[in-house]
Parts: structure tokens; C-alpha cells; sequence
């Protein structure tokens, strides 16, 4: 029986569902009630009747349960549509032309766009399908590296786009500084004057309605110079709306021979295609059979290669998957989603809630692995291993398995070593969110289909986005794990094309969240209060904190509370604690007690005691000011991540102890007026170290820092240290220095073959720096330089000439530095600009 489509199925298993969930509930329950008698008098007077009402719930559970029956790496097969789309981006035209690229879902309709987009942009591309492509042969076309386009933006669109948000994504990309507070006429008409003397490509992608183009298309000018907007859709209509005098390009499935290709990519990786290969007769015709069963969509080819990597590469194993891939659908994109869903199927339970909890972020959004990571284990999904294994380390498991399977996408940032976003292909974030409906698991409320309040009730997690019409009542959501309110705010999203990704920063569009607050009284099981970005007034969440025993998770970051609202609350469950962004003055005495707090994120608050937080991992934004508080840093011997400012003090000594055996770090930033050497000597020469950020003088004034920082350390930030040649020539030397950031400060010539493995320099607030010196050879792998309000700062053209990697300038308040659009496009270089 397919469980699938089966209703009565389907029903029965909502109701187990229910069954489980009540009964994980109540276990839990019972459990905490027990820990939280050892202190306290009251829970002694009702123990019969919580006994008395626990041995309810239990028969209850009984019988509902009795009552329930059941009756890699290479571009593959888009050469040719790639040069056919830059053959009509190129040609001239009388008017300003709409190409656009129509298919079905996952069949690269994206991918196929972001390698025309950065081919037209003159940049080499180098990231597809979530793998790298090695270099291609030289296109005759393609010798020159100037753009053919003025400006150029990427725009991800999406089912449910905000016009200001589209508008505020293209401008901060092509500068036209837009004024975002005006109405959207004003927008319209600002921009269109901004484009009309520019040769323009701007990319829509992923657009689902035809009223989203229509509220865009005055911005444009119908220029005669050759200007070209390239969008992407599943839809002929939408593409013959969008300009009728020209044809779409219909996206064809891939050939049986390029299908194969692709699906063993992924199945093998590169160093291995060729074993891969030489595999038995009967194992290339499985592999022929399987990739066949994708109907050349790239999308299912790539998720059931990253199923089968996971699985011993046997016959029988093969064999068992083709014959589970028993449908009758002749249509490419059913056959995709069934291949998506059991990919999906062959996850380990847990991972499976893990892939869930996608669902809960917008469509086209990066995902901090951060927060992602600490909500997985906040709800409690993440298994607790043998040993001293962290949940932490099991997440991130957990994620590159699900990386490894092709169903998430690493953000990758040239300038970074390690991806610490992802997101998630839309036809896959369909999957989560309807399979989190379908088991009761999560509901959003941007997903396609809405339901009723009473229905609502019955989901575990409630994901809302507030709008300026919409209101909520969350009275009596007994069953509700988890509340996430998302609003649309800044910075939450990163543009990515290719292997370029831009991250633009967006105005505040809407933040306030109409919820009756006080009648939210009954959840007694949450778990999870996620409001980042959310503006409330400070009581608005007193009235559901006493039904608080088993939140593990709760950020209220930048939702700007004067106060903290559950001070009458106990947390025996909290493990993260986020209150950045606000203007809370003071925590409860309770959470300077909690043994459970792993993640804390302070606003500049100094603490009565830390000595009982012994479980921390992750400590942040604490002020210290005394002896007491330097001392008891001793007894977090497992943080990681530590971020602290001093205030005038004489206890630098005690600070110094407690540092040196805090041997775990691999994250440290120290904020002082002055900062003794003797701070860095105990902390920079950590093995794990691979993070330091320093803001303040660096005492004594000179220096010499090669005898203080570990070769291990890949980013340092220093902030009005003062630093001079020797220290600068330190820098230099680190061979893993990948990250360097400058502010306030000086900067002096950097000597040949100095920095060489680093990736990312940005420099900030130079307020006397005229001009930036290298020689030869130094910042050899340099990709990204960024200049921020440097305002003396004139010359640039030494970077340029001497740096040979260097893909991204960015400028920011930067507006007296001569025009160097020419010089950046003749060195292939792209310039982002921001005068704010």
C-alpha cells in the first residue's frame, strides 16, 4: 500500500502521530516535574494530583493508540543553451528585449541563467550544481573581459515577492541608491531614471505571476541600446506576457548519455569517476536504468546521485532502490518529486525532522548553519551520543549528510573558508513544508495552502509572517514545540549566482506582529521562541511565562524589549539564550543558576556570577569589571566562543589566569581601551584558535606579534590597535591567515610575498590613509577587498595592477575616490558601491 495516497493511511498515521507526540510530551513532563521537586515545597502538596492526573493522561493515550487500525563538478548539457542566450543577450536590438527561460521545476532553469548572468558579467564561472566545474576551454567569444552591460543584478523572486524587496535587491546591486521610504511610484520612477542612459541586464528568476512583472516593468526603460532583462519561470504564459515579439527558450530535459554522466558525478566523487566506470556490465546498466527513471531533470539526477553516494555502490543495494522506483508517471516533474521524496524517505528518522525544519525559512533565503543548528537541537531532534560527543558536533553531522545527499546547498564565499550558510532548492523546500504538514510536524503560514485556526492547533511548530493586515490569536495551542515569527527585516538574505553571491542589505520593510499576547496562556510544552526582528512592546510575552519547564531555545534579538519578559519564570530545559539588539538591562537570578545554558548572547551586560554556567559553550557580548567575574571564567573550561569588554580595571593578572586555561576556544574577541600583551600571549597560542578580533591599543605600543599568534589562526580583526611595520610584517607571514579586517588604524606598505594564503581584506575608518601600497607577489590569492570610509584615501590602482586573483571591490562611503569602473572591468573586477 502507498502510504502516500492512501487517506485512511494518512489518517492513521496523523493519529499515531498525535499519540507519540502527546506521549514524548508527558514523559518529558513527568520527568522535569521530578527534577524540580529536589527544591520546591509547593510540588509536595500536589504530587497526588499530578500523579493523579499523569496516570490519566496515560490511559488516555492507551486508548487512542488501541483504536487505531490501518485497513559533481561539471557543466552538464547546457553549452549549447548557454551560448544561445548570450548570442540574443548580445545582439542589438530597437528596444529594450525580455528573454525568457521557460521549464519545468528542476530542470536547471537557474543554474542555466547564473551561468549566462556571470558569463555576461565577464566573470568565469566555477560553482554548478553544488559542485566546482574545472576550467573550460577558451570561448572565442569571450576574450575580451569587459562587460557588455553597464549594470548587472541578480533578483531572486520567488511564489510571494515583496515589490519594495525586489526594488531594494536591484538597486543596492547596480547603485542607484533608491530611497526605499517613498511609495513605490517614486521607486519606479527614480530607478527608471537612474537606467535610462545604461545598458542593462537585469535577471528575474523564479517568477510564478504574472502581476509580479507587471508591477516591475515601469522601472525599465524600453532603451534601443541593447539592454536585456532575463527572466526564468515554469510558465509559457507569463513568458509571452512578459514581451510578446520575443520567444521563449523552452529548457529541454538532458539526454539519456548526459543524464548518466551527471547522476555518476554525484554518485562518485571526481577522483574516482573513472573506477566508476570500469564497474561490472550490469552495474552500468543499473546506473543507466536509474538515471534514465529522472527523466533528464538535473535536479533529481543530482538528489538520487547524492542518495546512492551514501550507499554501498553493490548490486543488490542498486538493485533494491530501482525496483522501489516503481511508478507508472510519464511526466519529468512527477517522476522528480517522487525521486525527491524518496530520497527523503531514506533519511535516518531524526535527519528527517532535521530536513523538516527547512521548510521554516523563506523561499530563496541563506540559513545561518548557526541558528539552524541550535534550533535542531532547542527542539530537541538532535540525539544525545555515548561520551563527551557534543549535540553541536552531531548536528553539524547531521547537515553535511544532508549535504553530502544533495538536498542542501552550501553557501560558498569565495573570501571564507568554510560555508556558514545554506539554502535550499525550491522544489525541495516544497517537500519539507508539505511533509511537515502532512505528519503534523510544521506549519508555515507562507506556504501555499492555508488552514483554519482550529486546524493550526494540531501542528507542533507554527511558523508565522507577520504582515501589516494580519493578526493573530494563539489562545490555548496546547500541542505547540515550537514558535517562530519571521518578519520581513534586514539582512537575512544572500544572492546566490553561480559561485558569486551578494549579500545586499535590505531596509526595514515590515517588523510588527498584531498577536493577542494575552491570551496566549497554554503552552505547556514549547520548546522553541524564535522573534528575531520582531517588534513588540516589552510585555508582550509575560503571558505565557508560566508554561516555560521545557523551552530550551528562546532569541529575542533585535526585537528592542526594555525588559526582560519571563522574570518569574523558571528555565530547568534552557540551553540558548539570545538577547542581542536590545535594551534589556537585567536577566533573572534563575539563568545565572542554569547548568543547561550552552549558547548565551548578552547586549553588554555584566553578570552577577558565571560560575554555574559551567556547560557554556558559547559566551558573548559580557562585560567585565571585577575580580569575582575574571576568576570565574575558570570554570567554563568548554566555551568555544568567547566575547568579552573590559571595563577600567586593575585585574588584567586574574583575567590572564583564567584565559590560559580556557583551552577550547576557537573564537575570542577582547574589547578594551588598552589591551596588555600579556592577554594575547595566553590566548593567541591556543591550537584551536582560529578566530581573533582586537579593539583597542595594543600595549606595549610596539609590538612584535610573531611571538604571540598561533600559525593556526585563519582571521584576525584589530580595531584601533595602532599597529606599525613589524607587526604589519607579522601579519604577513601567517601562512593561514585567511581573513583580515583593519579599522581605525594604520596601514603600511606590504612587503613582496606577504599574506599569502589570504582570501579577504577589508579596511575601515583609515582616516589618514592616502593611498595602499603593495609589491609583487603579496596577496597573492586575494578575492576580495572591501574600503569603507577611508576618507583621504585616493589610489587604488596598485591593488589592482599587482593582485592577479582579486574578483570583488567594495566601496562603501567612499564617494571622493575617482571613477575606477573602467580599470576594475579591464582587470574583470567587480565593483560594489555603497554611499550610505
Amino acid at each position: 500500500m502507498d502510504l502516500r495516497q492512501d487517506a485512511t493511511a494518512r489518517r492513521w498515521l496523523n493519529s499515531l502521530r498525535d499519540v507519540a507526540y502527546d506521549a514524548e510530551d508527558l514523559i518529558e513532563s513527568a520527568v522535569l516535574q521530578q527534577q524540580g521537586d529536589r527544591y520546591s515545597a509547593v510540588n509536595s502538596v500536589l504530587h497526588p494530583i499530578s500523579r493523579y492526573r499523569f496516570a490519566q493522561k496515560v490511559e488516555e493515550i492507551r486508548w487512542r493508540s488501541s483504536s487505531y487500525h490501518i485497513g559533481n563538478n561539471t557543466i552538464f548539457g547546457l553549452e549549447q543553451d548557454t551560448d544561445m542566450i548570450m548570442e540574443r543577450l548580445l545582439q542589438p536590438t530597437e528596444h529594450r528585449e525580455v528573454i525568457v527561460i521557460v521549464g519545468m521545476g528542476g530542470i536547471g532553469k537557474t543554474t542555466l541563467a547564473s551561468l549566462v548572468f556571470n558569463k555576461a558579467r565577464g566573470v568565469e564561472e566555477r560553482n554548478t550544481w553544488s559542485g566546482q566545474a574545472p576550467p573550460k576551454a577558451t570561448d572565442p567569444g569571450s576574450s575580451s573581459k569587459r562587460s557588455h552591460f553597464d549594470v548587472c543584478a541578480w533578483v531572486p523572486v520567488g511564489q510571494d515577492p515583496d515589490t519594495l524587496h525586489l526594488f531594494s535587491t536591484i538597486s543596492i546591486q547596480i547603485g542607484a541608491n533608491l530611497d526605499l521610504s517613498r511609495d513605490v511610484a517614486e521607486i519606479k520612477h527614480h530607478m527608471f531614471t537612474f537606467l535610462l542612459d545604461k545598458r542593462y541586464l537585469i535577471v528575474l528568476d523564479d517568477v510564478w505571476r504574472e502581476e509580479t512583472w507587471h508591477e516591475l516593468v515601469d522601472a525599465f526603460p524600453m532603451s534601443t541600446n541593447g539592454s536585456k532583462i532575463l527572466m526564468t519561470t515554469r510558465s509559457k504564459l507569463i513568458a509571452i506576457s512578459a514581451d510578446p515579439a520575443s520567444y521563449p527558450h523552452e529548457l529541454n530535459p538532458l539526454s539519456d548519455e548526459v543524464s548518466f554522466h551527471l547522476f555518476l558525478s554525484k554518485v562518485f566523487p571526481m577522483s574516482n569517476l573513472n573506477q566508476a566506470m570500469s564497474y561490472p556490465p550490469l552495474m552500468e546498466d543499473l546506473g543507466r536504468q536509474l538515471s534514465k527513471k529522472c527523466g533528464g531533470l538535473p535536479l533529481a539526477l543530482v538528489v538520487l546521485g547524492g542518495l546512492l553516494s551514501a550507499k554501498e555502490k553493490k548490486h543488490d543495494v542498486w538493485s533494491s532502490i530501482l525496483n522501489s522506483m516503481n511508478w507508472n508517471d510519464n511526466e519529468a516533474e512527477k517522476q522528480c518529486l517522487k525521486i525527491l521524496a524518496l530520497s527523503y524517505d531514506d533519511l535516518p528518522y531524526r535527519m528527517k525532522l532535521c530536513f523538516l525544519y527547512l521548510g521554516a525559512f523563506r523561499e530563496e533565503s541563506e540559513i545561518s548553519i548557526s541558528k539552524l543548528t541550535k534550533l535542531w537541537i532547542g527542539d530537541d531532534l538532535i540525539p544525545q551520543q555515548s561520551g563527551r560527543r557534543r549535540k553541536e558536533d552531531t548536528a553539524t553531522d547531521y547537515l553535511n549528510e544532508l549535504i553530502q545527499r544533495c538536498l542542501v546547498q552550501p553557501v560558498l564565499l569565495k573570501h571564507k573558508q568554510r560555508s556558514t550558510r545554506v539554502r535550499v532548492h525550491a522544489l525541495l523546500r516544497e517537500l519539507a513544508i508539505s511533509e511537515g504538514r502532512e505528519n503534523r510536524f510544521l506549519y508555515c503560514e507562507y506556504s501555499n495552502q492555508a488552514v483554519s485556526e482550529m486546524e493550526m492547533k494540531l501542528y507542533r511548530r507554527l511558523v508565522l509572517h507577520p504582515g501589516p493586515d494580519k493578526r493573530y490569536n494563539l489562545h490555548d495551542f496546547e500541542k505547540m514545540r515550537a514558535l517562530l515569527i519571521v518578519p520581513r527585516t534586514t539582512g537575512t538574505q544572500t544572492i546566490c549566482v553561480g559561485h558569486q553571491v551578494i549579500r545586499p542589505f535590505f531596509p526595514l520593510i515590515f517588523r510588527w506582529c498584531r498577536i493577542n499576547w494575552q491570551t496566549v496562556w497554554s503552552m505547556p510544552y514549547i520548546r522553541v521562541i524564535e522573534v528575531e526582528g520582531l517588534m513588540m512592546p516589552t510585555d508582550a510575552l509575560r503571558s505565557i511565562q508560566s508554561s516555560l519547564i521545557h523551552l530550551r531555545y528562546l532569541c529575542l534579538r533585535n526585537t528592542q524589549l526594555v525588559a526582560f519578559p519571563f522574570n518569574e519564570s523558571k528555565f530547568p530545559s534552557l540551553q540558548t539564550l539570545d538577547i542581542r539588539e536590545t535594551s534589556v538591562k537585567n536577566l533573572p537570578d534563575t539563568i545565572w543558576a542554569l547548568k543547561t545554558l550552552r549558547h548565551l548572547y548578552l547586549n553588554g551586560m555584566e553578570p552577577p556570577s558565571i560560575r554555574c554556567l559551567t556547560n557554556l559553550q558559547t559566551f558573548c557580548g559580557v562585560l567585565v569589571s571585577n575580580d569575582q567575574i575574571a576568576m570565574e571564567f575558570l570554570t567554563l573550561k568548554d566555551l568555544r566562543k568567547l566575547q568579552i569588554e573590559l571595563k577600567a580595571w586593575n585585574g588584567y593578572p586574574l583575567l590572564v589566569k583564567s584565559l590560559k586555561l580556557l583551552l577550547a576556544l576557537t573564537s575570542f574577541k577582547l574589547s578594551s581601551t588598552e589591551i596588555s600583551s600579556e592577554v594575547i600571549n595566553k590566548i593567541a597560542h591556543h591550537s584551536p584558535l582560529r578566530k581573533l578580533h582586537l579593539q583597542g591599543m595594543l600595549h606595549p605600543p610596539v609590538l612584535t606579534l610573531s611571538e604571540y599568534f598561533s600559525d593556526y589562526i585563519t582571521s584576525i580583526t584589530l580595531s584601533a590597535s595602532r599597529i606599525g611595520t613589524d607587526q604589519l610584517k607579522t601579519l604577513g607571514s601567517l601562512t593561514c591567515l585567511w581573513e583580515l579586517k583593519l579599522k581605525d588604524d594604520a596601514l603600511l606598505p606590504c612587503p613582496q610575498h606577504s599574506f599569502p594564503q589570504l582570501g579577504y581584506l577589508k579596511i575601515s575608518s583609515l582616516t589618514n590613509l592616502e593611498a595602499f601600497r603593495i609589491e609583487r607577489g603579496a596577496f597573492s590569492n586575494l578575492v576580495r577587498f572591501s574600503v569603507h570610509y577611508c576618507s583621504k584615501f585616493r589610489s587604488i590602482i596598485d591593488v589592482l595592477e599587482h593582485t592577479t586573483s582579486l574578483q570583488v571591490l567594495k566601496l562603501k562611503g567612499m564617494e571622493l575616490l575617482p571613477d575606477i569602473t573602467d580599470s576594475c572591468r579591464n582587470k574583470n573586477v567587480s565593483v560594489i558601491t555603497m554611499v550610505y
